[in-house]
């Protein structure tokens, strides 16, 4: 009888779960960003217009 090879290597888990991890955390990188942005922009009005409200 001819062995079956594994669907996944342990190189092959150990490749998919560190590209998974860049991909969580580029995902997390770039909401965080959005949300850095929408602040600065909530916070601009009063500085811009001189805080006259």
């Amino acid at each position: 009888m001819e062995k079956k090879r594994a669907l996944l290597s342990s190189d092959k888990l150990v490749g998919l779960t560190a590209m998974l991890i860049s991909l969580v955390t580029l995902i997390i990188f770039v909401r965080q960003t959005n949300i850095m942005d929408k602040q600065s922009r909530l916070s601009s009005p009063a500085v811009l217009d001189g805080g006259t409200k």
